[in-house]
This record gives structure tokens, C-alpha cells and sequence, in this order.
């Protein structure tokens, strides 16, 4: 998602209801493809949004680096922040507006 405003934060969203080993090489893979690509120059954070946690393989190790720009929560116990009651608003949108 991109943000509105240079310096606000750069949103990687990634929704998963099914369990990938490969999950976490592959988004972490994408999200550096991109900062490559497009050099941004403002912070970011990875998003991740599991269906439940038996979807969640786990971070391998040898991503523990950017673990802090990751946010990974479960939709069973989504909703208590602001930020997450907004994701979960976007993932059940139906799309017709």
C-alpha cells in the first residue's frame, strides 16, 4: 500500500489462508525485489494477516533481521487495534464500491 505522503510509513500486505512453507521466503523475497525496483526512501513494514495460526509456518531464522518490520497476526485474534479492525475491513470488502 502505498502511502499518501513521502515520509509515511510503506505498507506491504500479504493475506494467507493456506499453509506455504516456502511463505516467508517468498514475501520476504517480493518485498526486497521491490525496495530494489523502486528505491523508496520512507520506512516500512510487512503486514501479514493468517486466516488462524496453524497457517503460520514460521519464521525461519535466517530472517530474524527485518522480524521488526514484520506485524504477523491471526484473523482469530484480530481486531483489537485500530490499525488491525482497518485490515480486517479490507480483506472482508466485498469490492462493489
Amino acid at each position: 500500500m502505498l502511502p499518501k505522503q513521502p515520509d509515511q510509513t510503506l505498507y506491504f500486505l500479504k493475506v494467507q489462508y493456506q499453509r506455504h512453507e516456502s511463505f516467508y521466503w517468498r514475501l520476504i523475497t517480493e518485498i526486497f525485489v521491490y525496495l530494489h525496483q523502486y528505491h523508496p526512501q520512507q520506512p516500512w513494514l510487512g503486514v501479514v494477516l493468517f486466516s488462524s495460526r496453524g497457517v503460520d509456518p514460521g519464521l525461519p531464522r535466517v530472517y530474524e533481521m527485518p522480524r521488526a518490520q514484520l506485524q504477523i497476526l491471526e484473523m482469530e485474534f484480530a481486531g483489537e487495534s485500530a490499525l488491525e479492525q482497518q485490515l480486517l475491513a479490507l480483506v472482508v470488502e466485498d469490492g462493489e464500491d
